[in-house]
């Protein structure tokens, strides 16, 4: 069996180049620029802010339920992770959070944000924080559906958390595990093992 340390994997976040949506439409693409600029330098600040290891995906694909702005997972342990054929010790040691992120456009990303509570253990929305505080209104309804709002403050990179859900299982673990996986092999974390 080979081992990774999860030292070696603190901090790592991969691009998930899937077919973008989006792409097929005409956008206005200042719009689309800033909302990415957005999104990247929350990731940078919030990869920062983490006690615990892990890695990540940009517009991370999980297959039915919509294309999740970035994916986190979080290492339970500092231990070595010990990897093997099948990513089996990978998920069950982890917390898979999926973020949402929009400029203005908040009860979009809260439907989306939904979406991702099949696969995810904690589903985030981040906001702006002069839009996050317009959609904080909203708390009983995020609160009944399971869905986190933050605020990020781009100029200060500082992260304002309005309300974090519990961890949860996923309304659906298999797809769970599917997304896990899919991390797994993007990280090379699931190698088989060498010829004896």
């Amino acid at each position: 069996m080979a081992s990774v340390a999860v030292a070696e994997l603190a901090s790592k976040v991969r691009t998930f180049c899937t077919p973008h949506p989006r792409r097929n439409l005409p956008i206005v693409s200042s719009r689309r620029r800033a909302e990415n600029q957005f999104s990247r330098a929350f990731q940078r600040a919030f990869v920062a802010s983490q006690k615990s290891q892990g890695v990540g995906g940009h517009e991370f694909e999980a297959n039915g339920y919509g294309i999740a702005d970035f994916v986190w997972a979080a290492f339970a342990t500092t231990r070595s992770l010990t990897v093997s054929r099948t990513s089996e010790p990978f998920l069950g040691k982890t917390k898979l959070m999926a973020f949402e992120m929009k400029l203005n456009d908040w009860s979009r990303a809260i439907q989306q944000a939904y979406r991702y509570t099949y696969f995810a253990d904690q589903s985030i929305v981040v906001l702006p924080t002069t839009a996050a505080k317009v959609a904080r209104r909203q708390l009983a309804l995020l609160r009944e559906m399971r869905v986190g709002l933050w605020g990020f403050d781009k100029c200060n990179g500082q992260i304002v958390k309005y309300f974090t859900p519990r961890t949860h299982c996923p309304r659906n673990p298999a797809a769970r595990d599917r997304a896990l996986d899919l991390l797994c092999r993007r990280f090379d974390l699931c190698r088989p093992p060498k010829d004896l």
